[in-house]
């Protein structure tokens, strides 16, 4: 089978953060491939040696680039007041650092890691459409609204969970 190779980096995934997975109107970013150039980049800066020769991650600062470069649009992101917040975007179509800024650390990591993940393997891509796009949020709350509660079940017989006891032998 021969090497097939995707030409665009117009494929988008509209994908909600493990965090807002469980709201009623969860935060939805809608996020893209980075050009394979831009991408090494990035992972170019990520090690940094020190001047006692000792080498480090600058993950935050890859995070924060991965993200910058792509992510296309946000949904459902709103002020302390409940206006949405539309986000300016600079003159090469990118956020601007100022709305970048505004997303919690652990969604950007997060994004940051959907994003490398999309870039480094496009395939990647339909896995994180069947668990954070909208509609398999979606159909995850409407599996887990489906499920007794707890109390409904049956306890298990008390014997059944009793670890089975062991004898010991004395060496001779």
């Amino acid at each position: 089978m021969a090497l097939v190779i995707k030409k665009s980096n117009e494929d988008t995934l509209k994908y909600i953060p493990v965090l807002e997975r469980d709201e009623e109107t969860p935060a939805i970013f809608e996020v893209r491939r980075i050009p394979q150039r831009e991408f090494a980049k990035l992972e170019d800066k990520l090690a940094r040696v020190y001047n006692d020769q000792s080498i480090g991650l600058s993950t935050a600062t890859f995070n924060y680039g991965v993200v910058k470069l792509g992510l296309v649009s946000w949904e459902n992101i709103n002020d302390e007041y409940g206006r949405p917040i539309t986000p300016e975007k600079t003159k090469e179509g990118v956020f601007k650092d100022d709305y970048i800024n505004m997303i919690p650390q652990q969604i950007l990591n997060e994004l940051a890691e959907v994003i490398a993940s999309i870039t480094r393997d496009p395939e990647s891509i339909d896995i994180f459409r069947d668990v954070g796009s909208p509609e398999a949020v979606a159909e995850q709350r409407e599996l887990a609204n489906s499920v007794p509660d707890e109390e409904s079940e049956e306890a298990p017989p008390e014997e059944a969970t009793e670890k089975p006891k062991r004898s010991r032998k004395k060496a001779s």
